[in-house]
This record gives structure tokens, sequence and C-alpha cells, in this order.
């Protein structure tokens, strides 16, 4: 009896095989991006950096990564809102990681414990990451997979200039 109501709506309707299935499909890529969206357990988690839960230490740790990303405002350059965590390395020699154009950036320990100069080239090389996507560039000092040669403030937001603006 149900399935004899079903045949008839369609009938009536006269929507056709083809079209029933992209409804169908339609439906589903709903269903599933309502999942994704309020499926918050993930929140901002990565299996190369373990968070720091958020406290007194980690917020002032935090902070001066947030600093970092206002010179880069102050200076003239229109960035979109970064969500930054603070964490600790699972792999040795790890600084920071950046979802590519995805504007979310960690930021381990040790990079804010090695110094003003570093932790700028470092935030500044995660941020190019977060928002324009670009990978590594090894002849560049800013974009280089690893920390080599330290860029003074001026020159890190040059280098960091040429690849955002």
């Amino acid at each position: 009896m149900t399935q004899d109501i079903g045949m008839r709506f369609w009938s009536v309707v006269n929507i056709s095989h083809w079209s029933k299935l992209s409804h169908l499909w339609e439906f589903i890529r709903i269903i599933f991006t309502l999942i994704r969206v309020t499926d918050t357990d993930k929140g901002m988690k990565i299996k190369k950096i373990k968070n720091f839960d958020m406290n007194k230490n980690t917020y002032a740790l935090r902070r001066k990564v947030i600093n970092l990303i206002y010179e880069v405002k102050n200076s003239g350059v229109a960035l979109p809102r970064i969500e930054v965590r603070i964490g600790e390395a699972r792999k040795p020699n790890l600084l920071g990681v950046a979802m590519l154009k995805d504007c979310k950036i960690w930021i381990t320990d040790d990079a804010i414990n090695m110094g003003d100069d570093a932790l700028r080239n470092v935030v500044f090389h995660e941020i190019v990451h977060a928002v324009t996507g670009f990978g590594h560039d090894e002849k560049c000092p800013l974009m280089s997979s690893a920390l080599g040669k330290l860029l003074n403030k001026k020159d890190c937001l040059n280098k960091l200039k040429q690849y955002i603006n």
C-alpha cells in the first residue's frame, strides 16, 4: 500500500528516475554537511602537535603569537582572523604547523622559547601557509622548510608581504 502511494506520487509529480537520484544525492549531501558542521569534538586538534590546556601560562604564550599577528596587521597587511593554538611537538624539531588556506596555526612552546626573532620567523612562516596556502620555498629564508638564517623584524615583514600583498 505504501509503495503504491509512493509510485502514484512520483507519477503525478512526473519526476524522472535521474531527477529522483539527484534529489536523493542532494539530501544525503545536506545531512553529511550538517553532521560535519555540528561535529565540534575535533575542534582544533592535529596529530603533529598536542594542544596545551588553556590556562594562564598557555594564554600568555598564545598572546605572544597573537601580538605578532597584530604586528603584521598594523603594518598594513590585510589578514583574516587567524586561530592560534599552542602545544607540544610530537615530533622533534617541529616549531609550527598551519592548515593551508584555513587560517589556523599551531605554534610549539619550543618556538616561543627560542626568542623573539625566531618566533617571528616561525609565526610569519605559518601565517603565509594559513592565509595563502603557499608551500615551502627553499630559496626563501622565510618559507624554507627548516629554520635557517633568522630574519630581523623588517626583513621578515618584507618577505611576508611578498607572499600576501
